[in-house]
């Protein structure tokens, strides 16, 4: 099994930046409104379905395989948009992966099993796709890996993103 960890506090996106003082207050402002920060004791409250953000900070290079080949990913914030909607909704989704052990699936395994994200944020009713066009539509963000996480989509060029902020 791959070691992946991580947590963060339940609450609105816009609520407790003093609890996340290494995410940007600009990166956090950037994110869409309705969401809820994921924490594995928010009990039911997330167990239905709907798409979810990832953050992770990346310190230094990373490298990944992506369609047999290799690309490195520079040192910086990403977010990657995922979706829910089977048993246990947004809240087992995101703790599987936040969980230390688990079997690589899907291609953000590729990077939370080297890199646990800090955070996560919970958007009840909405779509992955729709996320991912409002984080573009910011000016704010960029796809570093055309197709990753969006192999099944036909409308998002990516479902990874990396914030163009310090």
């Amino acid at each position: 099994m791959l070691s992946c960890s991580g947590m963060g506090v339940f609450g609105s996106v816009k609520d407790g930046l003093q609890t996340m003082t290494d995410i940007p207050e600009a990166l956090v402002n950037a994110l869409p409104e309705g969401g809820l920060r994921f924490s594995d004791r928010a009990e039911g409250a997330l167990a239905g379905p709907g798409a979810y953000l990832l953050l992770v900070r990346m310190h230094k290079v990373m490298r990944i395989e992506l369609a047999r080949a290799p690309h490195l990913l520079p040192p910086r914030w990403y977010i990657y948009a995922g979706s829910a909607n089977g048993p246990g909704g947004m809240a087992a989704r995101v703790a599987r992966h936040m969980r230390r052990e688990k079997k690589p699936h899907w291609h953000i395994d590729r990077i939370t099993c080297q890199i646990p994200p800090e955070t996560a944020f919970c958007f009840p009713g909405h779509s992955e796709c729709g996320l991912v066009e409002s984080l573009v539509a910011s000016n704010l963000f960029e796809f570093p890996l055309q197709g990753f996480g969006s192999s099944d989509c036909k409308v998002c060029e990516s479902h990874l993103l990396r914030w163009r902020g310090p």
